[in-house]
C-alpha cells in the first residue's frame, strides 16, 4: 500500500473541498491553482447591516502593474505538502489509523493556508462600503475672526464606525481555507474621540496665552521674518490630548519659504594654473555651505 502511492496522496485526502487522492503533488498543485484562481476571480461577499457587497481579493491594473495587488494570497505549495503528510505521520499506528479512514471513504481534509494583507482588505472594505464607515474625528481648534480679530474657538468632534480588522481577517481565512463563497459577516467597531469638547474648551485659555505671544520674530543676521496673530492662530491644533500645539505641517511650509532665501550650497575652491604662462589662471575660495 506504501508503494503504491509512495508518490502520491493516500486516498480520502482533501485539500479544502477539492479531492486529491491519488495524485502527485504536481497534479494536486495544478488541481487546487485552478480552483484558488476560480475562487478568488469572484470576490468574497460581506455583508454588513443587512447589506451584502463584494470586494475583489486579487486588483488590477491593466494601465499600471505596479498597483496591482491581491488582499489574499494562497500557500499552494505549503497547503500541497501539509497534505500530502495526511497518512505519513511519524508514528506507525496514526498512519495506519489515517490511511484506513481514507480508504474506507472518510475524508481527510487539509485547509488551504492563506495570509490576508489586514490593511488593504480594511481599505477596500471601507471604499465598498461608502456611508456606512464613519470616520472618527475629534473636537479641533478653529480660527475665526470676531470684530477684526483672530479668535480661537472648539468645533465639536463625531464618534466613527469602523471595520473590525482582526474578525473580518479571521472569518475571511475561514472562508478561503475551505473555499466557502458564503457572505462573511462584517462586524463594525464604534471609535470615540480621544477628548471631549469639555477637555477641548478648557484648553483655550492655553491657546490664547499662545496667541498673547504674537507677533512671533524670527531672525538670521540683519533679516527677520514675523509670525502675526492671525497665521499663529491658523497653526494651534490639537493632536490626541486637548493640548495646543503647533501644526507641523504647516510650520514645516512657513520655513520653506524662509529657508529659500538663507540656505546656499557648499562650494568647492578653485586653483588652476595656466601651463603656457605659468600664471595663476583662475582662483576662488571654498565656501561653506549654510
Amino acid at each position: 500500500y506504501e508503494r503504491a502511492y509512495k508518490d502520491r496522496m493516500f486516498p480520502g485526502v482533501r485539500i479544502g473541498p477539492i479531492e486529491v487522492g491519488g495524485l502527485t503533488k504536481i497534479e494536486a498543485a495544478v488541481r487546487l491553482q485552478t480552483a484558488v484562481d476560480a475562487y478568488l476571480e469572484h470576490g468574497l461577499s460581506y455583508t454588513v447591516d443587512g447589506k451584502i457587497v463584494t470586494v475583489d481579493l486579487v486588483v488590477n491594473a491593466p494601465q499600471d502593474s505596479d498597483i496591482a495587488y491581491q488582499i489574499a494570497d494562497v500557500a499552494i505549495t505549503e497547503t500541497i505538502d501539509a497534505a500530502y503528510t495526511a497518512g505519513r505521520a511519524s508514528m506507525v499506528t496514526t498512519a495506519w489509523m489515517e490511511r484506513i479512514r481514507g480508504a474506507a471513504g472518510q475524508d481527510l481534509v487539509t485547509p488551504i493556508q492563506a495570509t490576508i494583507a489586514n490593511d488593504r482588505l480594511a481599505t477596500a472594505l471601507t471604499r465598498t462600503l461608502g456611508n456606512t464607515i464613519i470616520p472618527m474625528t475629534p473636537p479641533r481648534l478653529e480660527h475665526i475672526i470676531v470684530n477684526g480679530v483672530p479668535t480661537l474657538i472648539v468645533r465639536e468632534g463625531q464618534s466613527g464606525r469602523a471595520v473590525n480588522t482582526t474578525e473580518v481577517t479571521t472569518a475571511t481565512m475561514a472562508r478561503i481555507a475551505l473555499l466557502d463563497p458564503a457572505p462573511i459577516i462584517v462586524s463594525l467597531t464604534t471609535i470615540e474621540p480621544p477628548f471631549t469638547v469639555a477637555d477641548a474648551r478648557a484648553a483655550l485659555p492655553a491657546a490664547e496665552a499662545a496667541l498673547a505671544r504674537a507677533p512671533v520674530i524670527l531672525t538670521h543676521g540683519t533679516r527677520r521674518w514675523m509670525v502675526n496673530r492671525k497665521m499663529l492662530a491658523s497653526w494651534l491644533t490639537f493632536h490626541g490630548d486637548p493640548t495646543p500645539i503647533i501644526n507641523r505641517t504647516a510650520l514645516d511650509a512657513f520655513l520653506v519659504t524662509i529657508a529659500a532665501d538663507i540656505e546656499q550650497p557648499a562650494e568647492e575652491g578653485r586653483f588652476t594654473i595656466d601651463p603656457t604662462t605659468k600664471r595663476v589662471r583662475e582662483f576662488r575660495p571654498a565656501r561653506t555651505g549654510i
